[in-house]
């Protein structure tokens, strides 16, 4: 069956796949009202190094005052993988269950995405809530805990404070954008679902037509009653389509043959 026959067979059973496609009409209306839009934000930061100067490497050693001994230098550990690496390593850690946790306990959401951008010291965070407040809120608190925990990371490995690396905001708390993606995804599901099912049940009804009038023929075939009897001035074509039959006119008496 290709989709003209398939067209003019729904066509033919307008009156069962019609209000079935109004039904799904109202119901992505209604779809549409009742979902609340989502608000998306973005912010980005950049993980920048300590401003110091350091020789010799981690483990370096430096003569003390009386120039008769060495003493260690304490030396950040991150410092040897530099600032693309620490943006990686935050990112791991700002995307982390416990910090998600954290953001939306203080107001905000743990529906975002952190990435850090291939091969820079930079942190992007992508936010969707549903509400603009609450998308604002989340990029706030993410600044907030990002630098505690830089810090707090740092402190742990006992780097000294001269050496730590930091946050420089670029683009935070940036005005959230209603988004309606998801609105209209979901219109889209309901719309087409209810189509679907305006053809299937098109087409159940067509079959079971058929399938009736095939099991009275072959009783009539078997009772011996051969086909059953067209109406007047109509037959079926080999489509089942009804067609007009032109009959003889019959002559008027006295009429010459």
């Amino acid at each position: 069956m290709d989709l003209w026959q398939l067209t003019v067979l729904v066509l033919r059973r307008w009156y069962v796949a019609l209000p079935i496609a109004f039904l799904a009409v109202v119901a992505a209306a209604l779809a549409g009202s009742r979902i609340q839009p989502e608000y998306a934000t973005t912010a980005q930061v950049q993980v920048t190094p300590p401003n110091v100067t350091l020789v010799g490497g981690i483990g370096a050693l430096a003569p003390d005052e009386s120039g008769d001994e060495v003493q260690e230098v304490t030396i950040n550990p991150f410092l040897s993988g530099g600032a693309q690496t620490m943006a990686q390593t935050m990112a791991t850690v700002m995307g982390s269950e416990r910090v998600r946790l954290e953001l939306a306990a203080g107001g905000g959401t743990g529906g975002y995405t952190v990435k850090a951008v291939t091969r820079s010291p930079f942190l992007q965070v992508n936010v969707v809530a549903d509400s603009a407040g609450r998308a604002s809120r989340t990029t706030e608190l993410f600044g907030q805990v990002l630098r505690r925990e830089l810090v707090d990371l740092q402190q742990e490995a006992g780097s000294p404070e001269i050496q730590f690396f930091e946050v420089t905001d670029l683009a935070v708390g940036e005005t959230p954008s209603a988004g309606k993606d998801g609105l209209r995804k979901v219109q889209a599901i309901v719309l087409g679902v209810g189509l679907a099912l305006a053809v299937g049940c098109a087409l159940a009804v067509e079959g079971a037509h058929r399938t009736r009038a095939q099991r009275l023929a072959r009783r009539r075939a078997l009772a011996g009653l051969g086909p059953e009897p067209e109406a007047p001035g109509a037959r079926e074509d080999g489509d089942g389509e009804a067609r007009s039959v032109v009959l003889p006119r019959r002559p008027h008496a006295g009429s010459r043959h």
